[in-house]
């Protein structure tokens, strides 16, 4: 496995863009964007990688910029901006005063619909529908490294999408299908990332890996493992044993959309993460 290691303040520059044809419409306050990205103890996107790094990584400097009114109508902008890159871009020429160089990646969020979005070269296109910790904690996990999660099975989510692609309902880099938590202002928010991507970003200490201590011959082990929604409580946050990486899951904090408790396992296949299937027929992963 691939491993990467991105730590420490992730800082995004968050552009509130609104059009000609559209300067009527703010959809919340700049403050509400800034607790989404930015606040700690809010329950956004900075809280959020927090608890799904362990620690690793924060958002802290995020900048909020906004509204500002792009010259132009949503029509033509779409037209003249026909993909994600496009649309990046000309937001990013319509802030002059943001230098895009200073951040780890530029989110312009628009106030209408811009019929795709999702991340692209050098940050996030967002869309209205998106203003959520689940969608923004997927494409920015693709900022910092990550590739969609997979199970076992030949399903495909979408016509584009390769079998079992998005099918690992315990991890954020399959957010078309997971379950995310409701009720609070950035809902839906979660899950976390699975074991095998933590490890993937080195954002598990090895000492909170348990490994066997005889690696060529058969042996019985009584293991507990703490669930990745409580790091610090003490023990081993996951197991690596026989090519495979078992984890605990909970349906609190982060997690708490998850439809119950679980041990998972995962295989760390490069550069995604497959969850092994208990009931291949039934589609069950836990």
């Amino acid at each position: 496995m691939q491993i990467m290691s991105v730590t420490g303040s992730q800082k995004f520059a968050v552009l509130l863009c609104k059009f000609r044809d559209t300067k009527d419409t703010e959809l919340h306050p700049v403050c509400f964007y800034a607790d989404l990205f930015a606040t700690n103890g809010s329950g956004g996107l900075n809280d959020y990688w927090r608890s799904a790094s362990l620690g690793a990584i924060n958002l802290d400097g995020t900048d909020v910029f906004g509204w500002q009114t792009i010259d132009d109508t949503l029509a033509n902008y779409i037209a003249t901006h026909p993909d994600c890159t496009d649309k990046l871009q000309g937001a990013i020429d319509a802030f002059k005063e943001v230098d895009a160089s200073k951040y780890t990646a530029v989110i312009p969020l628009f106030n209408a619909s811009l019929g795709d979005g999702g991340e692209t070269t050098g940050g996030i296109v967002g869309n209205p529908a998106d203003v959520n910790v689940t969608w923004l904690a997927h494409e920015t996990g693709h900022i910092f490294g990550l590739e969609h999660s997979f199970d076992m099975s030949d399903r495909k989510a979408i016509s584009w999408s390769a079998p079992g692609e998005y099918y690992d309902s315990y991890d954020i880099m399959s957010a078309m299908n997971v379950d995310g938590d409701s009720g609070h202002q950035f809902s839906p928010r979660g899950p976390l990332l699975n074991a095998a991507n933590l490890i993937r970003m080195d954002w598990i200490e090895p000492d909170r890996i348990w490994t066997p201590r005889k690696t060529n011959s058969s042996a019985t082990y009584d293991v507990d493992i703490v669930a990745l929604e409580q790091p610090e409580i003490n023990g081993f946050l996951a197991a690596k044993v026989g090519g495979v990486i078992i984890e605990f899951r909970i349906n609190t904090g982060f997690d708490a959309g998850l439809a119950r408790p679980a041990v998972l396992i995962h295989q760390p296949a490069e550069p995604n993460s497959v969850i092994v299937a208990s009931d291949l027929v039934h589609f069950v992963n836990e």
